[in-house]
């Protein structure tokens, strides 16, 4: 059974949305700035950058910011700029529990990944826009999905010299979020489909074709089933690894005071980016 319940109603589209390590404050990013929602207290607070705020990620000294400008921040007790990732808005960024730090985007298109302390330590361009960047838990592997319907996933500690000219897996239109699996496998979502790829075998196990596009996808801790957002305005709960749908929910437009138990952020258009409580089975 999916439930649903408001844990805040807010007055600007959400770009960005996770869930505190500890389970205990959801922050979400939008033009307001950067908003804390104390789930035990039920207070929040919000923190203004310089810069209007894309995505969010939390990585092992705690939680950072991109900028639609193409800047990193750390977000402590004051907002720190760590360094300019790359030109224009990040699309996309994911840290590693050793601090490394890898970010999608910009014009001209890139990807690239950087050290703890902001140094360039690979970059990439790829044919078309990057949509989205995940490393896999253990930080070993680095996915990357794009506007054209590619997923290159990488050995992070051996990224190739050039992007442009490598043939990714291709599935089937544009993919806007990925998510690992286990045993090498990725959950990717996009235009009217959600996806698993297996890199031992280097081919989709798994698929599923959906009626609206979906934006957004979040793993349960268990592994046993997926959540993804499409454009709708509907949560889809899928089966994982066969894709089996169980069931789906409305997450209205603002005022019908719906926000999914697996959260997701709502905008007029739809989730962009979901995320489970750390305790969610």
């Amino acid at each position: 059974m999916i439930s649903m319940r408001t844990l805040a109603s807010l007055e600007s589209p959400i770009s960005s949305l996770v869930v505190s390590p500890d389970g205990s404050t959801v922050v979400t990013a939008s033009t307001e700035g950067i908003g804390f929602l104390d789930l035990t207290s039920g207070q929040r607070s919000v923190t203004a950058l310089e810069e209007e705020v894309s995505r969010l990620t939390f990585g092992p000294d705690g939680l950072l910011a991109d900028t639609l400008s193409g800047e990193v921040w750390s977000i402590g007790r004051a907002p720190v700029r760590l360094f300019e990732a790359i030109d224009e808005e990040i699309s996309g960024i994911a840290a590693t529990s050793d601090g490394t730090i890898a970010v999608c985007g910009g014009e001209p298109f890139a990807v690239a990944t950087f050290g703890p302390h902001g140094n360039e330590e690979w970059r990439g361009e790829p044919y078309k826009w990057p949509y989205c960047v995940r490393f896999s838990p253990d930080g070993s592997l680095l996915a990357v999905a794009t506007w054209d319907g590619n997923l290159f996933v990488f050995d992070a500690h051996d990224l190739p010299d050039e992007l442009a000219s490598l043939d990714g897996e291709y599935a089937g239109g544009p993919i806007f979020d990925a998510r690992f699996l286990p045993g090498e496998r990725v959950l990717v979502v996009g235009a009217s489909f959600v996806r698993i790829w297996d890199r031992g075998i280097s081919s989709y196990t798994a698929s599923r074709d959906l009626p609206a596009e979906a934006f957004a996808c979040a793993v349960s801790p268990d592994g046993g089933c997926a959540v993804v957002s499409t454009n709708d305005q509907r949560l889809r709960l899928f089966a994982l690894p066969d894709l089996t749908e169980l069931g789906d929910v409305a997450a209205g437009p603002k005022g019908s005071a719906k926000t999914a138990a697996p959260l997701g952020s709502i905008t007029p258009a739809a989730n962009k980016e979901l995320s489970y409580f750390p305790d969610y089975a």
